[in-house]
């Protein structure tokens, strides 16, 4: 009983790690979109807003993400993703007096 328990538990740490790598790999084109879109949008002073910046850029940043297999579900879903990805820059929060 006490040796199928221990293999039960090898077993189960073995799946998780496995898990673990298997979503590492997932993420990785996310990750990769993501960085380069936030410099492109850094790179630029021309938008005074996320949502803006998001409609504006979104075709190379499809384009971005192609280059690192990663798509978007779909163009409203996507628009939010950008917009979430480039407030993560904080660039436009209004300062407190």
């Amino acid at each position: 009983m006490r040796e199928q328990i221990i293999k039960n538990i090898a077993v189960l740490e073995q799946n998780k790690l496995a898990g673990k790598k298997g979503g590492k790999k997932t993420q990785q084109g996310s990750l990769a979109t993501s960085e380069e879109a936030i410099a492109l949008f850094l790179s630029t002073n021309e938008f005074t807003s996320y949502t803006k910046a998001a409609e504006a850029l979104y075709p190379q940043i499809v384009e971005i993400g192609k280059k690192h297999d990663f798509i978007f579900n779909s163009v409203v879903n996507g628009h939010r993703t950008v917009i979430n990805w480039f407030r993560s820059t904080e660039r436009f929060k209004k300062q407190k007096v």
